[in-house]
């Protein structure tokens, strides 16, 4: 017996209406999850628009994202062509996001508001689209999706309907995504203004956090290290000093050589490091900074402190900030010694590879410091500094202090 909807044709598109309903309504849901299980916005957002490609029907969609401040619409999301900045109010897409109106065009070169630049451009041609704008919470255009050449027909009220209602999906995704990016500038100026305390506390040694995060960077990226690792180090490399504040400032800035009981106190700081930073409600990916921060005195013969972990046992990126901080500290400048040769000092990591330092890791710095010519940057630098400073008064740094039982210590 025959399939009374394929005898039917009327029976057949109302099906058909169905399962395209259907496959719209999955859409929509499968996005509502998605915004709230998301690691990436930015390619949650990608990913959506391919889906309002193929369930439109269209040639290409676009996401334009409204930015007042530069009086632009720049995309976000732009299939098959390159990114697209066009003037506020300039094009259909323009225009949506300053009226705020859907427009359902079904000839464009027949609408006085279209602007074919981007089509002679590409060589594409543009026969119909749907704008729609995308608005938050106060009711303000944010954002403008845009569907392209519809394959069959023009496009209808149910088309708008679901753009409509994907707009509401993506205004939340893009808040979403704003909220997370104030949320990491509010967190890393937080991190900088707590190294910054240090630095305030003890001017001497001012510029000592942000080169040994520099250099441990370097020394990351040498070693093939993710983004995600790269932001985990950059932030333990800022704190890492952070227990100075725990360390009295009779210490700190003694211009005489330190007592045992006085190295015994500055010893102290990684503690002090790692137990503040423990009382810090860190994300889960950044569990580990207080290991990280309290581990960079640490060596890989065991014979560091404050736990005498060895390479194994310490934190690769304990590893990391252990060579970027001996380093910064014997060739900086200070007003009670002269810095050592960087050249010399390099020498120096190479050869106390394996018992204070992990090869792999000395290796991955050096090659950063022949390429950059870091040994050049840091001599110009030293000239300059040491025109500021009061002759040496023969007595190690806090910092050097910590280096002291290294044979090669210029110090």
């Amino acid at each position: 017996m025959a399939d009374n909807n394929l005898a039917d044709p009327e029976a057949a598109l109302q099906a058909g209406s169905k399962n395209l309903r259907a496959a719209r309504l999955e859409a929509l849901y499968d996005l509502s999850l998605a915004i709230f299980s998301a690691v990436s916005i930015d390619q949650l957002l990608v990913d959506v628009m391919e889906r309002v490609t193929g369930i439109l029907g269209v040639d290409r969609s676009t996401l334009f994202i409204v930015d007042r401040e530069e009086g632009i619409l720049w995309s976000k999301v732009a299939q098959k062509t390159d990114p697209i900045r066009i003037p506020l109010g300039s094009g259909l897409a323009g225009y949506v996001a300053c009226s705020g109106e859907v427009l359902n065009i079904p000839d464009a070169y027949a609408d006085d508001r279209f602007n074919p630049e981007v089509d002679r451009r590409t060589g594409f041609h543009t026969r119909n689209l749907l704008c729609i704008p995308v608005r938050n919470r106060e009711n303000e255009i944010i954002a403008v999706i845009q569907a392209i050449n519809k394959n069959e027909g023009c496009f209808d009220r149910e088309d708008e309907g679901f753009l409509f209602a994907l707009s509401a999906q993506i205004q939340l995704a893009i808040e979403n995504a704003s909220l997370y990016e104030d949320l990491k500038e509010l967190f890393e100026s937080m991190m900088e203004a707590l190294a910054f305390t240090i630095d305030a506390r003890h001017p001497t040694t001012a510029g000592h956090t942000l080169r040994v995060r520099d250099y441990s960077l370097a020394i990351a990226r040498e070693l093939g290290y993710p983004g995600n690792d790269l932001e985990i180090l950059n932030y333990a490399a800022l704190l890492h000093d952070y227990g100075k504040i725990g360390v009295p400032e009779a210490i700190l800035t003694k211009p005489g050589r330190l007592t045992d009981a006085e190295y015994g106190s500055m010893k102290k700081h990684v503690v002090f490091t790692q137990e503040i930073l423990q009382r810090i409600k860190f994300a889960q990916r950044f569990r580990d900074i207080p290991a990280i921060a309290g581990q960079h005195h640490e060596r890989v013969d065991g014979g560091g402190y404050p736990g005498g972990l060895t390479g194994p046992e310490m934190h690769p990126m304990a590893r990391i900030m252990a060579v970027a901080d001996v380093f910064d500290a014997m060739t900086s400048v200070r007003e009670y010694r002269q810095p050592a040769d960087p050249d010399e000092v390099l020498a120096m990591l190479r050869k106390e590879t394996g018992t204070h330092f992990d090869h792999e890791t000395v290796e991955a710095f050096a090659r950063y410091y022949e390429r950059s010519h870091l040994g050049d940057q840091i001599r110009r630098r030293n000239q300059m500094a040491a025109v500021m400073n009061s002759e040496p008064s023969g007595r190690p740094s806090g910092e050097l202090a910590d280096q002291a039982h290294l044979p090669a210590n210029p110090a």
